[in-house]
């Protein structure tokens, strides 16, 4: 399953060459898609992008949205 946020319009863009129901073989590039925020501060950014990452959904293959997620709400980040 591959879910990609879109609830900022505007402000999110996903970028990757990868749709549902593609096969991805053992041999994949690890970076199938990258997500750009985008926002007047950076506060703003970081409330987008953990937004987007909330709503990011990926069944199949391993992702590191949760340790984005960790990182967003540090407060020295």
């Amino acid at each position: 399953m591959l879910r990609e946020p879109t609830q900022v319009p505007g402000k999110v863009r996903v970028d990757t060459g990868v749709k549902e129901g593609d096969e991805i073989s053992t041999y994949y590039d690890p970076m199938i898609s990258k997500l750009i925020v985008h926002s007047d501060t950076r506060s703003k950014a970081i409330e987008a992008l953990d937004e987007a990452l909330e709503n990011y959904h990926v069944i199949g293959l391993s992702t590191n949205i949760k340790f984005l997620r960790r990182t967003l709400a540090v407060d020295q980040f």
